[in-house]
């Protein structure tokens, strides 16, 4: 037996090293996905060599012709970089292109990537013959099967004759989200080349999305704990949001659906961050009980999301992906704000939140800053959501996983634990064990006993009441003893809520109550609630006239509580009315449990007819005989 402890102490001691070994994996595995990011990101080689000239000319009213343009040429802006980003902005943009022919390669054909898939409208016109002719009408608005290259950004083929040392291309275009041109020029070669590697990067942030994706569904669905499916939810919709936000949704799942891909990337994106919100509030312990301002904070941005998601089917565009940006900016700063108020309060779980949502918030905040036009466009910029979200949802799957590992050790403590003090003394782990078994009865009870008891009151409610009433009204039935039941009804105390409030009508119930305990202590009588302001004691072995001097005491208590402290000038006086039953036990009696409470409660409506604050006593006509077998006697009230 002494081999277990140490067993499970070397297993806990290698936690530790199996969470060193983890996060060393996680550095690797991200290390590796930046040096690719960095390595394969398409070289800017044959764009220094073959784009001779770059300049653009801004058309505010979207008026101008190309002969216009062309026209006026000497009024272009020269670009100061190969990377143009105009912002979101409502202006057409003309941008002149010249090429020169590729040198040293054995092809004619060069292709003019503008890396930037999200334009509602890109024409393109090619100087032919000396002017200036549309080859290629593409955009957004236009279906995904009319580009002349299959990308999911924008490819155009140009081709030079055998005389063409340059070749001009002018393009056109406009969008009602942000405008920006990356421009890459490719041979064919590279072009293939670069394609390859963008589809590699991309299918390596995929694959480790659709992993986690994939292990955190299997926790959700092992668990069932709500934490889980949140962050799902969440990985599903920001993979989502990043298959449309690169292009490759257009282009394989809705290449037709030119309306749908106009709306789809705020739509998802506000999904996105709806459950990135929810996931924090969870994962953070932002409770309406702990938190509450806090947690309603949480629900207005939640809701807001839902709100620019449906406003994406009706507002323009632009303001739409304005709203979302800075919807987005502000979120993000206001969830790290929250996790380092959390962390700063001693919570350790804000710590890996801190650590893994702010990458990400980080990257959301640069793309965010792009899109406005506030940073220019970079391939670390266009790439930082995916870069930051792969970061985050590797800690935040470690994260959960650290939350199993502690459970786990917690687990393994108690084991370790139990087992030395078996180890150390069989007869002290018995007691131990029994003085659980002891302590898990009481808490059963404690636990039953909740069930029965009245919440506001604490004594008894009416379910107790009735099995007590049937328990032992067969008692005194084989007993031959006496049974009383005492009917008490609150005076008048529908006024009081109407006058004073709920909350003073509560205050008297629970007056009332603790009176009716004080005056049955001592004795065996089982007071309890009946329903609303009316009571109900039972009284084993109480002769009718014992009861009702019972009776007596509980109104006159009653009647001397003092309430007008709390119920402030005015003075307020609360009195009860109580009507008493009993019989003699009898094996061959008919009285049932209901009779005796329809008794109480006829005396007590006879108390209240006549005045309230008084007692009255259930009698038949054959007064103090008892109740004979099957028979109905008259009724009649003694007060």
């Amino acid at each position: 037996m002494s081999d277990i402890p140490n067993s499970l102490t070397a297993s806990r001691h290698s936690e530790p090293q199996d969470r060193l070994r983890w996060l060393g994996l996680f550095v690797l595995t991200t290390g590796l996905l930046l040096v690719l990011l960095v390595v394969l990101t398409p070289s800017s080689n044959i764009t220094r060599s073959s784009l001779a000239g770059l300049s653009y000319l801004e058309d505010p009213a979207g008026t101008l012709t190309v002969s216009e343009v062309v026209a006026s040429k000497d009024k272009f802006t020269i670009a100061e970089s190969d990377t143009l980003n105009f912002g979101l902005t409502a202006s057409t943009h003309w941008v002149w292109i010249k090429l020169n022919r590729p040198f040293g390669s054995a092809s004619s054909q060069l292709y003019v990537e503008l890396g930037y898939p999200h334009l509602d409208v890109l024409q393109t016109y090619y100087n032919v013959n000396g002017r200036f002719e549309m080859q290629h009408n593409l955009g957004d608005l236009v279906s995904f099967n009319n580009r002349p290259v299959k990308d999911r950004t924008w490819v155009l083929p140009v081709e030079f004759t055998m005389q063409d040392a340059s070749v001009d291309v002018l393009v056109r275009t406009r969008s009602k989200g942000s405008v920006q041109l990356p421009l890459i020029i490719h041979t064919e070669e590279s072009y293939r080349l670069a394609d390859r590697n963008e589809q590699l990067v991309l299918g390596l942030y995929y694959g480790i999305l659709f992993g986690l994706l994939a292990y955190n569904i299997l926790l959700a669905v092992g668990t069932r704990e709500n934490l889980y499916f949140e962050y799902c939810a969440y990985v599903v919709f920001q993979g989502v949001f990043q298959f449309s936000q690169n292009g490759l949704a257009f282009e394989y799942f809705w290449p037709e659906a030119t309306g749908w891909h106009q709306v789809s990337i705020p739509i998802f994106a506000c999904f996105s961050l709806l459950f990135c919100t929810r996931f924090t509030r969870v994962f953070l312990n932002v409770d309406r009980q702990h938190y509450s301002k806090l947690y309603v904070l949480f629900r207005v941005v939640e809701c807001a999301f839902i709100l620019l998601a449906l406003a994406s089917f009706y507002f323009d565009k632009s303001l739409v992906i304005m709203c979302v940006s800075i919807a987005v900016t502000l979120a993000g700063m206001f969830m790290l704000g929250v996790a380092s108020y959390i962390y700063l309060r001693g919570d350790p779980n804000a710590r890996l939140y801190l650590l893994a949502w702010g990458v990400l918030l980080f990257g959301i905040i640069v793309y965010a800053a792009k899109t406005l036009g506030f940073l220019p466009e970079l391939f670390i910029t266009e790439y930082s959501v995916q870069i930051g979200s792969v970061i985050e949802m590797v800690l935040l799957s470690y994260a959960l996983a650290d939350r199993f590992n502690r459970l786990k050790n917690e687990n393994i403590k108690v084991q370790e634990e139990a087992s030395a003090t078996l180890e150390i003394n069989v007869a002290q782990r018995t007691r131990e064990l029994a003085d659980t078994l002891v302590k898990l009865e009481n808490a059963n009870s404690q636990l039953e006993a909740s069930v029965l008891r009245d919440p506001l009151t604490n004594i008894y409610n009416r379910r107790h009441f009735n099995f007590v009433l049937d328990e032992t009204l067969a008692e005194a039935k084989a007993s031959q003893t006496p049974l009383s039941l005492l009917m008490i009804d609150i005076d008048h105390f529908k006024n009081i809520n109407d006058t004073r409030g709920h909350l003073m009508g509560d205050d008297v119930i629970i007056s009332v109550a603790k009176t009716l305990e004080a005056c049955c202590a001592g004795s065996a009588s089982i007071p309890a609630r009946f329903g609303g302001e009316e009571f109900v004691i039972l009284l084993p072995d109480f002769s009718q006239q014992e009861a009702y001097e019972v009776a007596e005491k509980i109104r006159l208590s009653v009647q001397g509580l003092d309430f007008n402290e709390n119920a402030g000038s005015q003075s307020l006086n609360v009195t009860v009315s109580i009507g008493v039953s009993s019989f003699v036990g009898d094996n061959n009696s008919h009285d049932t449990a209901l009779k005796l409470i329809d008794r109480a409660d006829q005396a007590l409506y006879s108390a209240k007819a006549s005045g309230r604050n008084q007692c009255q006593q259930y009698q038949s006509n054959d007064a103090g005989s008892g109740s004979e077998p099957g028979s109905e006697p008259g009724d009649t009230w003694a007060a």
